[in-house]
């Protein structure tokens, strides 16, 4: 059944088949958590950040391939877009890679498993991010909120049950757990789920819950695309923030990751125009010159039909 009023105003959908598509992101993510620490522990954090960067141009392919709707008009100044985003953002993290003392930190821990992982984090990421637009613009008229409550609460599910796998592997003694307290190794995990944290823990958590909610806005009113260009453009404001808070320097690597994603967002957009030569151009510009060339052919055939062709004119 469901409960849905006339028109374009709020709705609540609660058709079984429509509410069975709400468990499907909940496990995506699950496995791109479960897939992201691994990956953490077996690169780089600079490797992973660079690799996680990919998710930017999958992101524009999964929307290519499955979501025909919110890919069309598509040019090669969007893919081009992608690029110079995906670039961009690398640019910036490599520029972290470097210690004061010289030495270039990227790629010193290789690991064929840590690039699979660290590779599928993304595909995760960008595979989610389009699914969950693909959900919430099948039934468009519903509420976010009502759809983010069925989001989440099959994540609460789903985790509440690796959670309790996990106690099960622990009280069974499969898993090693000595270098974890008292309390941890003896109660199940819901009696330690608000244990050893602080002010700060909370203000994180409130913040993630918070950047879960405006990012479901995102891609219920805009795309995929535009929220991973939101993630994105943190990398504007991290080194405002690190510079005012922490007194650090931006590098030359941040500035020109900086200037070539923005130029990369501002080609997407159509923001810049692209000449007109080697097939880079507008692509809406040659269908209108076409236009105009169908029109021409039309008006001189009309010119030279006969009259008695034409009908009477009045």
């Amino acid at each position: 059944m469901s409960s849905k009023e006339s028109g374009n105003k709020v709705m609540m959908t609660t058709q079984v088949k429509t509410v069975l598509l709400y468990p499907i992101p909940s496990l995506i993510f699950l496995l791109h958590q479960a897939v992201s620490f691994p990956a953490l522990v077996l690169l780089d954090p600079t490797t992973f950040l660079v690799l996680g960067n990919l998710k930017i141009v999958i992101t524009g392919i999964l929307t290519r391939m499955f979501l025909k709707n919110s890919s069309n008009g598509w040019t090669h100044k969007k893919w081009i877009g992608l690029i110079l985003v995906t670039v961009g953002a690398c640019t910036t993290q490599i520029g972290k890679s470097e210690k004061t003392g010289g030495k270039w930190m990227m790629f010193q821990r290789f690991s064929a498993f840590g690039y699979f992982l660290g590779i599928g984090d993304a595909c995760l990421s960008a595979f989610g991010g389009v699914y969950v637009e693909f959900v919430f613009k099948k039934n468009v008229n519903d509420s976010i909120h009502w759809q983010n409550l069925q989001m989440y609460a099959f994540g609460v599910l789903f985790n509440s049950a690796r959670l309790t796998y996990l106690d099960f592997r622990k009280f069974r003694g499969w898993d090693d757990y000595d270098e974890f307290s008292d309390n941890d190794a003896v109660y199940a995990w819901p009696m330690t789920l608000f244990s050893g944290h602080s002010f700060i823990s909370i203000c994180v958590v409130a913040n993630l819950a918070f950047g879960g909610l405006l990012v479901s806005h995102i891609i219920k009113n805009v795309d995929a695309i535009a929220k991973v260009f939101a993630t994105a453009c943190a990398m504007f404001l991290t080194p405002t923030l690190s510079f005012i808070l922490f007194a650090h320097v931006p590098n030359s690597a941040m500035f020109g990751g900086v200037l070539i994603a923005s130029y990369g967002m501002l080609t997407y957009y159509d923001v810049i125009q692209f000449p007109s030569y080697g097939g880079l151009g507008n692509s809406n510009s040659l269908s209108n010159n076409d236009s105009n060339n169908n029109n021409k052919n039309r008006m001189g055939q009309t010119a030279t039909t006969p009259r008695s062709r034409r009908g009477a004119v009045l």
